[in-house]
């Protein structure tokens, strides 16, 4: 997730219609197991990297909430086979000179889910998946409910199409704002921002991670 990009901020509302729509897809509208798969949007991406990665210019705040996922069940599920093949270490955050990394990590370290902080928008997610979680899979379904089953659904039938954008960051910005229909739209400062970050970045041809940081620091 480059510097550019806003923290991750989704709220309860977002989080509860992402997990809902999961279990619906799931479950089925009679709540008997039906595996529909599901399909959660466009995710627009750069180009890859000589090391193998990509920038996310839309997407994140699903990518990050999946990852949320993930973490929740493998903690609540230690013994599970599928979980225990995932990896949490594909996503990385530049946002605000590694502040959000940190509390990134810290979901991703976590022993229990009861982590208490309340400046941490990722454990209070964490918490509220669980909840969704664990109203989606009332007594009545727990003893029937099976993990490897639904771990294998999540990581086999949600589907995205990826936009691989190789263009300038204001293009790929006008690319964003084109499609973006159900995050926030970037406003007059977004854009200024954005566009003098690309032009200090293209001026400079000896730019690093640590002097692209510095510049946006100065905007």
């Amino acid at each position: 997730i480059p510097i550019y990009q806003r923290p991750y901020s989704w709220t309860d509302e977002q989080v509860r219609k992402f997990l809902s729509d999961i279990f619906l897809s799931y479950w089925g509208s009679e709540s008997t197991i039906i595996e529909e798969p599901m399909f959660i949007g466009t995710m627009q991406l750069t180009k890859k990297s000589y090391d193998n990665e990509q920038e996310i210019i839309d997407g994140q705040q699903r990518l990050t909430t999946f990852l949320v996922l993930l973490k929740v069940l493998s903690l609540k599920y230690a013994e599970c086979s599928e979980l225990q093949t995932v990896t949490l270490n594909w996503l990385e955050t530049r946002v605000n000179n590694g502040r959000e990394q940190q509390k990134l990590k810290e979901l991703i370290n976590i022993e229990s889910i009861q982590h208490e902080d309340s400046n941490n928008s990722y454990f209070y997610n964490a918490k509220l998946v669980l909840e969704i979680f664990e109203e989606q899979i009332k007594e009545d379904k727990e003893e029937s409910f099976d993990i490897n089953r639904f771990v294998k659904y999540i990581l086999g039938n949600i589907y995205f199409v990826v936009i691989e954008t190789h263009a300038s960051l204001t293009k790929t910005l006008q690319i964003f704002n084109a499609i973006n229909t159900t995050g926030l739209d970037l406003n007059g400062g977004d854009i200024f921002k954005l566009r003098m970050y690309e032009y200090l970045c293209d001026k400079d041809s000896t730019k690093d991670d640590d002097k692209k940081s510095l510049y946006f620091e100065q905007i």
